[in-house]
Formats: structure tokens, sequence, C-alpha cells
């Protein structure tokens, strides 16, 4: 609802370089947003563009990997924002992992406090997230040719690899699997992968998701991989 014209939000650069910022992500509170740099800072702006709490002092939360991903939990926990990064492992010699932080939009000043660490299921870059509503459930992405789907049980999440086979179709052996988005009215989620597939996936129970097979609308191999999903109109297109 308010519109910006020209702004320009600055956080300086490190002493080694300048720092890019590689993913935004807004808050449902439509009252922020948050950039994740290349220098693996978390940093929090206003929805004018302004550094909090300044420019010369911006907060600043640190993560332990460096960022491909980040999304917003839509529904508060506790009056605060359920913040999910994806990360590339590759670097630290560790298997990738996913993040969670709590942002609490009544001190958006205060450094992210981590709420979970999801390790050692992606043992490459953990390429994309998408978080259903509830917050109980997550699926992720990864370079390893890895779906994983992870439920919110008794204050952990348990990872389940979900077999890509479609019915009547044959997953390939080395794909990898760039992306993935939940739909807005259902239980239903895609997962784009290298080779120009769509996969279309539903979540039926705790314990079990079935994969209904694929649409192609792009060239096969790497030119055609589908890197982005979006659902439009209610979930009716893609």
């Amino acid at each position: 609802q308010d519109k910006i014209e020209g702004s320009e939000a600055k956080v300086g650069s490190t002493q080694d370089g300048r720092e890019n910022m590689t993913f935004l992500a807004v808050c449902p509170d439509k009252r922020h947003f948050i950039s994740v740099s290349d220098k693996k800072n978390i940093f929090v702006f206003g929805v004018k563009g302004e550094v909090i709490p300044s420019e010369s002092s911006p907060t600043k939360t640190k993560i332990p990997q460096a960022p491909t991903s980040c999304m917003f939990q839509k529904q508060p926990v506790g009056g605060k924002y359920r913040l999910w990064i994806s990360c590339w492992g590759e670097e630290t010699n560790k298997a990738a992992s996913i993040y969670a932080y709590d942002f609490d939009p009544q001190n958006p000043g205060k450094e992210l406090s981590k709420s979970f660490s999801l390790e050692g299921k992606h043992s490459t870059a953990v390429t994309d997230l998408s978080c259903f509503e509830d917050g109980k459930h997550l699926v992720s992405t990864g370079d390893d040719g890895k779906v994983i789907f992870w439920t919110l049980k008794q204050g952990e999440y348990e990872p389940q690899e979900i077999d890509m086979r479609g019915k009547g179709e044959k997953a390939k052996t080395d794909c990898k699997y760039k992306c993935c988005k939940i739909s807005p009215t259902s239980d239903e989620f895609i997962v784009g992968d290298d080779d120009g597939k769509i996969w279309v996936c539903t979540f039926i129970s705790e314990s079990e998701v079935e994969v209904w097979g694929s649409m192609r609308g792009h060239k096969e191999g790497f030119a055609g991989q589908v890197n982005c999903l979006s659902f439009l109109n209610e979930g009716c297109f893609v």
C-alpha cells in the first residue's frame, strides 16, 4: 500500500569488499523485509527502505552457511514470524542445512534468534524450500537429487525423502531439483528439475506424499532447467 519511488537502502560494505544482497523476503506484517547477503548476514529493513535501526548500525544476524533461498512463514508463532533460509554447504565441508530464525515485528532492531537447524539430509546445496501455512510441514529441494518432506513432531522436524517417480514415469537418476512451491489453496506442491520438468505432488498424510507425474513446458536438458516456480490465480495456474 506504500509506494516507494527511487528509495535506496545502504548497509555499507565489509572490510574485504562489497557485500551483495542475494535474497529478499517480505515479512507478512507488510511493514518489514529482510535481505540475506553473500557474506552470510541477515539485515532488516522497514517498508520504505530504511535500515533498522540505522545505516551506521544495522541489525545484523550471522548465518553459518552461504544462503541459497529464503522465505517467511505466513502464520506467526507466538507473535513472531519465522524466517526460513536454505544454504549451500560445500564451502564448509559439511552437508547443506536449513535454518529458521524468529523475527519479532514489535522489536525489529533485535538480533534474530535461531529456532531450528535442519541438517544432514542434503549432501550438496539446498536449492529451494517452501513452507505450508500451518508451519508444520516443509518441502526442500537439492542439487543432490533429493526432495525432502519435513514434518514437525514433538518439537523437531522429521525428514522423509520423496520418491520422485510419478505414475508411469521414471525420474532421471542424476536429476537435480532446483525449486519448489506449495499451492496457496490446496495440499499440492510442485517441484522443478534441471531437465525442464515440473513435478506435481500431493500431501496425503503425515507420512505419505504422492507424486502424480510431471509436465513439461521447457526444453530438455540444462537449457530448460526450471529455476523458479509460482502459483497464479489462487493455484489455478503455474
